[in-house]
């Protein structure tokens, strides 16, 4: 993993809801999404989330990046797409996201199914 990277400082959104919604966008393109690492630069290097240079994400590192790790919207976050994940697939989402079988497509309909049921609750 690269180091000494330039990093971005995540945005505060304010809800579980716009935080899904951010995160799909940054992952929306097949070529911005990635497997077995939260993170990779152009040269396919595994990175941080949060590393400037970083150009595809996993599901998780891609709600890392849209609201950080420390937050409690980023908290909630996590729990309802696992929520989402584990009635969808019985599995994390991040062994879901790193199958395999999985593809981009796979996805992004658990992000979709996260913010269907986000919306539900009128979040």
């Amino acid at each position: 993993m690269e180091t000494n990277n330039p990093i971005v400082e995540p945005k505060s959104p304010a809800s579980v809801k716009e935080v899904l919604q951010l995160a799909k966008e940054k992952i929306s393109k097949e070529a911005n999404w990635t497997q077995r690492a939260f993170a990779r630069n152009e040269r396919d290097v595994e990175t941080f989330y949060n590393d400037a240079r970083a150009c595809r994400w996993c599901a998780l590192g891609a709600v890392f990046a849209v609201a950080g790790t420390n937050s409690a919207v980023s908290y909630d976050t996590l729990l309802a797409l696992q929520s989402a994940s584990n009635k969808l697939t019985n599995c994390s989402v991040s062994l879901f996201n790193d199958d395999f079988e999985t593809s981009h497509g796979d996805v992004l309909a658990l992000l979709d199914i996260t913010i269907e049921e986000e919306t539900k609750k009128g979040l």
